[in-house]
């Protein structure tokens, strides 16, 4: 039987099918419009927009994903891998993709489409107050374990030594020890991503800025 998959290279794969598959939908739609007169419902255009913004993550992270790779072979004469935890940072990085593809495409379905404003952002647009709540914690945690993976990566090809990159499973930093500290670096995030997105903090922080003036 062929070799296992590294899994910088099933990560990679799992990123193009997302990618690809985003502007497959994207090049359907816009041929069927210039071709066949078929203008595509505003529901499916707004959420076809609202995931190519979501995948334009997807080149970066590959790239990533193999400079680490090449790293450690680098290190090890072509023998080794990343670390063990820096390797399930990459898979994590694809799954907080994944779940802000599936929320998008479950809000087509129940609510009103998202919309992208000029920034770039995905906007969504709802009005049952638990909806938003639960839209909310989501969007939040992918976004802060995309972005939480993407640091543990960078800073495992900083740390990666020789010894550690021939034996990725046997690094300082074990799994079992990894994943409490990256849970926690997690939670403090969202903590502080929750009150500086909220009006009252931002309004509190101005209000003891002009009275400590």
């Amino acid at each position: 039987p062929p070799p296992p998959l590294s899994p910088q290279m099933v990560t990679t794969m799992q990123l193009s099918l997302l990618f690809f598959g985003v502007y497959i939908c994207l090049w359907i739609s816009t041929l069927a419009a210039e071709i066949f007169g078929v203008f595509p419902p505003t529901v499916i255009a707004a959420t076809t927009e609202a995931l190519r913004s979501i995948v334009q993550f997807c080149p970066m992270l590959s790239a990533l994903f193999f400079g680490a790779r090449l790293h450690a072979l680098q290190l090890s004469d072509m023998k080794g891998a990343p670390q063990g935890w820096a390797q399930d940072a990459m898979f994590l990085a694809v799954v907080a993709i994944g779940c802000q593809l599936g929320m998008v495409l479950v809000l087509a379905f129940f609510q009103q489409p998202p919309r992208v404003d000029s920034t770039g952002t995905v906007v969504y647009e709802m009005k049952p107050l638990y909806t938003v709540y639960i839209v909310s914690i989501v969007r939040y945690i992918s976004l802060v374990l995309l972005y939480g993976a993407v640091i543990a990566i960078i800073v495992s090809m900083l740390i990666l030594t020789e010894e550690e990159a021939r034996n990725p499973e046997g690094s300082e930093l074990s799994r079992k020890r990894t994943i409490p500290i990256l849970f926690a670096v997690f939670s403090a995030l969202i903590v502080v991503g929750g009150l500086l997105s909220s009006g009252k903090a931002v309004g509190l922080a101005v209000k003891w800025a002009v009275v400590a003036a």
